[in-house]
């Protein structure tokens, strides 16, 4: 790791802290991302683009007798999707007297200020990012090239998925605008139907769930996949959770080991049929303005206009929580895509970068601080919406 000329104790420290605990502090209590970070990450530039197979050949199947003219055929299957960088900072300032206090080592340091900046700076991203997880930001909010970051919601919601709304409700135009586009192709389009989410048009219908839909709701996902079960996971909530806790717990095999015959009920981690079902306690406090109060200190996710932008935005019922939302995700089609800086002090390991200290008491009028920011430049990208679903409105009897 280099060191800039200069640079204090304090900064020095801070950043070293930071690059050796992101992961850690990123994954804490987070499954999804626990998940996607066990797999391949992408560093790109701008703009993130890769080609798509949107249709397939099947319409071009011909049956022919021996007498029947030849005939050609083409059908366009393939398409560029791109999506836009999304930018988010956290400061890290430092006043002269914290400098003083972290000059010491061992005994004589009054607090380790490198670690508590770090833990803290790092906890903001971190519930920023998955309040963004679970957002419907479109391709465009800030301009042309830029945008925020794209959750589940921003994948796999659709424009068909308003008419079975049961509250029907009125939409701006930035918003039906995201419901068609995702990664710059447009999902109202017949031959751009795989990038359309599985079963995308039941997303707000009311469904009780058991054993026999989450079924079908799996071979919905794996139906245009060349995957298996092992590739997909559940997430889930709190309630939705336990729910389903209550509905395996009934068709569990006890097993007895052991001389004292004492069976061990309950769990905390749930397979069923190769897919793991993943306890996210964030879904259960994010609304249509993402995390609750109890998480976010105010930080609203929403759009350049003051939108609502968490879950499913302006499609959200008020007073609502994730707690009745589901997801299935194919992980092979999920990445973490984002933008290293080759001339800045990267994190060789991840996506984050930690910027210089910067003495503000060089400019007139500023004071005695040193300010840095921990900067993430990416964007969270599904490949494959087809083969993952979301579902609004879901009950455990």
């Amino acid at each position: 790791m280099a060191v800039t000329q200069g640079e204090s104790n304090l900064a020095i420290a801070t950043r070293e802290a930071l690059e050796k605990s992101w992961k850690a502090q990123l994954a804490m209590k987070n499954g999804l991302y626990t998940r996607l970070l066990e797999r391949t990450q992408f560093t790109a530039g701008l703009k993130f683009e890769q080609i798509n197979q949107m249709d397939d050949y099947y319409a071009l199947a011909q049956e022919y007798g021996p007498n029947t003219p030849t005939v050609g055929g083409r059908k366009d299957f393939l398409a560029k999707a791109g999506w836009n960088v999304a930018f988010i900072r956290v400061p890290i300032e430092t006043k002269i007297d914290e400098k003083i206090k972290n000059k010491p080592k061992g005994d004589h340091q009054l607090i380790n200020l490198a670690g508590l900046h770090s833990r803290m700076a790092l906890d903001a991203l971190k519930k920023k990012l998955i309040a963004r997880t679970y957002s419907c930001a479109g391709d465009r909010e800030w301009d042309e090239g830029h945008t925020n970051v794209q959750g589940l919601c921003s994948a796999l919601l659709s424009p068909r998925a308003i008419a079975r709304h049961p509250d029907n409700p009125a939409v701006s135009r930035d918003t039906e605008h995201n419901l068609y586009y995702y990664g710059g192709l447009d999902r109202g389009i017949d031959r751009n139907r795989m990038w359309l989410s599985a079963d995308d048009e039941n997303i707000f219908s009311e469904v009780v769930l058991n054993k026999t839909i989450l079924d079908e709701w799996i071979d919905a996902c794996n139906e245009n996949s060349e995957t298996s079960n092992g590739d997909l996971v559940i997430i889930v909530g709190y309630k939705l959770f336990n729910g389903l806790k209550r509905i395996l717990e009934m068709s569990q095999i006890q097993t007895v080991t052991g001389s004292e015959k004492v069976i061990n009920q309950g769990f905390d981690r749930m397979i069923y049929n190769d897919v793991e079902i993943i306890k996210d306690p964030y879904l259960s406090h994010m609304t249509k303005w993402g995390l609750d109060s109890k998480n976010r200190n105010d930080n609203s996710i929403k759009d350049s206009n003051g939108r609502a932008q968490g879950l499913c935005g302006e499609l959200t019922v008020d007073g609502t929580n994730g707690d009745n939302f589901l997801f299935i995700l194919n992980l092979k089609t999920w990445r973490i895509r984002y933008w290293a800086d080759p001339d800045a002090q990267q994190s060789s390991e991840g996506p984050f970068e930690v910027t210089d200290f910067f003495d503000q008491s060089q400019v007139k009028g500023g004071v005695e601080e040193d300010l840095a920011h921990v900067k993430f430049r990416g964007n969270f990208t599904c490949e494959s919406p087809v083969n993952n679903m979301m579902r609004a409105n879901v009950l455990c009897a």
